[in-house]
């Protein structure tokens, strides 16, 4: 049984939860979210007496005080989902509307032709041969 805070009866129900091994090692990695985020926020206070309120304030928190990644967001709500769910067995009722974390833009690496024929025309020889080929299969170089 791992050293972290949450009470033993927690990793006994985990592991009444779980008969795979796969599932048991998910489960131990949103335990584990739980310990280093949730446990710490809430001051360490039994979960049984936590409610949909404190998962607001919880998810309002990660996503307004500590900006974490949408991504990050979200794997807290599955593991604070699953805790409550799986391993203590309690409705945690709604939550309802929280803030979500704002998804990074990504911007697409993309020359125009205009752009890929200037460096081809700086090119010559056998490395404009190859660039030209490589270009032309639609590889790039990767």
């Amino acid at each position: 049984m791992p050293s972290t805070p949450l009470p033993p009866c927690l990793w006994c129900g985990l592991a009444r939860t779980h008969e795979k091994q796969r599932a048991y090692q998910s489960g131990l990695l949103l335990l584990d979210h739980c310990r280093v985020r949730w446990v710490p926020f809430t001051l360490a206070k039994s979960p049984s007496t936590l409610g949909a309120e404190h998962v607001h304030a919880f998810l309002r928190h990660l996503a307004m005080e500590k900006q974490v990644a949408s991504s990050t967001q979200n794997q807290a709500l599955n593991a604070v989902v699953f805790l409550y769910r799986k391993v203590i067995k309690k409705d945690i009722g709604d939550f309802g509307d929280f803030p979500r974390a704002r998804r990074g833009l990504r911007l697409p690496v993309v020359a125009s032709r205009a752009e890929i024929k200037a460096v081809l025309d700086r090119m010559s020889g056998r490395e404009q041969f190859m660039a030209r080929l490589l270009y032309g299969t639609g590889r790039g170089c990767e």
